[in-house]
């Protein structure tokens, strides 16, 4: 239900976007300083910001498969999936994605930078309103999920104050 696999390319992404910002940074502004190890690797914020972004995408699955058992769409669709077999419980779902995103939230709290809290609250706002709200118009849907998949690496730019 969570699809894991989607937690990786999450969490890369969002080190793909600090190590560009942090090289460009240093192509730009410290030519000649002999630096060749990049901060990204010393930076707990990255690595933070890089769990969130892969807890975003862990949270948002187990939210779209909730509202997708709650409308009945899995039950045709999908009818071996957990939550309309009945082998996992509705309220197990709802509760582990809130738990998520009270999380997620949290970690976005003790960011320094106004602008990283706010990528992160919206894409964790985006992906709660995506099945029961958005979902339903294509160009809306594309949009959004285009946009919250950009967000990680923006974020992981943002984490290392670019």
């Amino acid at each position: 239900m969570a699809r894991l696999q989607n937690l990786l390319p999450a969490f890369f992404l969002t080190l793909l976007g600090a190590w560009s910002a942090d090289h460009i940074h240093l192509m730009f502004y410290q030519t000649g300083t002999g630096r060749c190890t990049s901060a990204v690797l010393s930076c707990p914020t990255v690595f933070t910001v890089a769990l969130v972004s892969g807890g975003i995408s862990v949270a948002s699955m187990l939210i779209n498969d909730y509202f997708d058992w709650a409308s009945g769409v899995d039950g045709v669709n999908a009818p071996t999936k957990p939550l309309v077999s009945g082998e996992v419980s509705p309220n197990a779902v709802l509760l582990t994605s809130l738990y998520m995103y009270s999380a997620i939230l949290a970690a976005a709290c003790l960011m320094d930078s106004l602008t990283l809290r706010t990528v992160i609250a919206v894409s964790a706002g985006l992906t709660i309103l995506y099945t029961p709200f958005l979902k339903r118009v294509t160009a809306v849907k594309n949009l959004v999920v285009a946009a919250i998949i950009a967000a990680s690496p923006l974020a992981g730019a943002l984490a290392v104050g670019a």
